[in-house]
C-alpha cells in the first residue's frame, strides 16, 4: 500500500504548491517542489516580455517532469541580489535551472554567465539570448573574420564578465554561474572552483547562493545523464567579506559538494591557475590590481570555459 502521506509529497506540485513550500510546508519540514501544469497560469509579473514569459513556461512544461527542488522555501525568501553558485554536470541544468530560478521567484531574473559563441547558435542561441545573459570573451573565435569583433567586445571599457557581473549587480539584478567552469559528468568528485568566483563575492559583497544538483541514475551509470532526472537543493546563502579569493571559492565549493553529494576536488587550486591574490583586489580604490580575466570567470555556457 502507498503511504498518503509519500504520495502527496512527491505528487508534482504547481505554483500554489511552490507557495507552500516557500513557508515551509513541505514533507518533513523540507520544501520540495515540482513544477505541473499550473506553470501556464503563473502570472510571472516581474519578468518583462510575453516571448520570456512563454520561453520559461514552455521549458517547465516540457522538461520540468525531470526536476525537483529541495529547500524551495529559500528561494522565495531570498534577498535581491544573489550571486548564484551551481556545479555542472550536462548541458539540461543550463536551460532547466534558469527557468527554475526565474518561475520559483515570481519572475525575477537571473543573468547566467555564458560563452559568448554559444550565445550566436542559430537556435538555442537566440533563445539564450532572451535571458539577457553574461557574455564571456575568452574564447578565441573559430572563424577569423569574427576574431577581430571578439577582441574589440573583449577590450572595451566593462568589458570583463567580472566587471560585466558587478553591473548586473549593482543595479539590483541577480547573477548565476557555474564555478567549476566546465561540464564535469564524474557521479563522485566536483572540479576545482575557479577563483573568479571568489573575487565576484568579495567585490559586490552579495551573498552566494550555492545549488546543489544531482542526477540520482548517476550512481547507477557511474557519470551524470544527458538526459535524466535530477534534483536541485538550495543552500543557506553565503557572505564573503574578507579573505582571499582562492579561500573565499573554496568555502562555496565546499558547500556545493554538501550539497550535491559530491566530493570536494582533490586540488582546489590547481597550480597552474592564474590565481594571484594580486589579481583579484576585493575593493577597487585607485592603485589596485586589475580586476579577475575574463577566462578566470565560471561560465554558465553548456559548453563551459576553455
Amino acid at each position: 500500500m502507498v503511504d498518503p502521506a509519500h504520495a502527496s509529497a512527491s505528487r508534482p506540485l504547481g505554483f500554489a504548491g511552490a507557495a507552500r513550500a516557500s513557508r515551509g510546508e513541505g514533507r518533513g519540514g523540507r520544501g520540495r517542489w515540482r513544477p505541473g501544469l499550473e506553470v501556464l497560469r503563473a502570472p510571472l509579473p516581474l519578468l518583462a516580455g510575453w516571448h520570456r514569459r512563454a520561453l520559461c513556461r514552455g521549458i517547465l512544461l516540457t522538461l520540468g517532469r525531470l526536476v525537483e527542488v529541495e529547500e524551495a522555501e529559500r528561494l522565495a525568501a531570498l534577498p535581491e541580489p544573489v550571486i548564484f553558485a551551481c556545479n555542472h554536470s550536462n548541458a539540461l541544468e543550463a536551460l532547466l535551472v534558469p527557468a527554475v530560478l526565474i518561475y520559483l521567484r515570481r519572475g525575477r531574473p537571473v543573468h547566467f554567465v555564458a560563452d559568448w559563441m554559444v550565445l550566436y547558435l542559430p537556435l538555442a542561441g537566440r533563445l539564450l539570448r532572451l535571458s539577457d545573459p553574461i557574455p564571456v570573451y575568452a574564447k578565441r573565435a573559430r572563424f577569423g573574420w569574427r576574431e577581430a569583433w571578439r577582441r574589440r567586445r573583449l577590450r572595451a571599457p566593462g568589458g570583463s564578465a567580472v566587471e560585466r557581473c558587478l553591473a548586473r549587480l549593482a543595479a539590483g539584478a541577480s547573477v548565476g554561474l557555474f564555478p567549476e567552469g566546465t561540464r564535469n559528468p564524474r557521479a563522485d568528485r566536483l572540479l576545482r572552483g575557479r577563483p573568479g568566483v571568489g573575487a565576484l563575492a568579495l567585490r559586490s559583497g552579495v551573498p552566494v547562493v550555492p545549488l546543489g544538483i544531482r542526477f540520482p541514475a548517476a550512481g547507477r551509470l557511474g557519470r551524470a545523464p544527458v538526459l535524466g532526472r535530477l534534483v536541485v537543493r538550495c543552500g543557506e546563502p553565503m557572505r564573503l567579506s574578507e579573505g582571499r579569493p582562492r579561500d573565499a571559492a573554496c568555502q562555496i565549493m565546499a558547500a556545493l559538494a554538501e550539497l550535491s553529494g559530491k566530493a570536494p576536488a582533490l586540488h582546489p587550486i590547481h597550480p597552474g591557475e592564474r590565481a594571484d591574490d594580486a589579481q583579484y583586489a576585493p575593493a577597487a580604490t585607485a592603485g589596485d590590481a586589475p580586476a579577475a580575466a575574463p577566462g578566470d570567470v565560471p561560465t554558465a555556457a553548456p559548453g563551459g570555459t576553455p
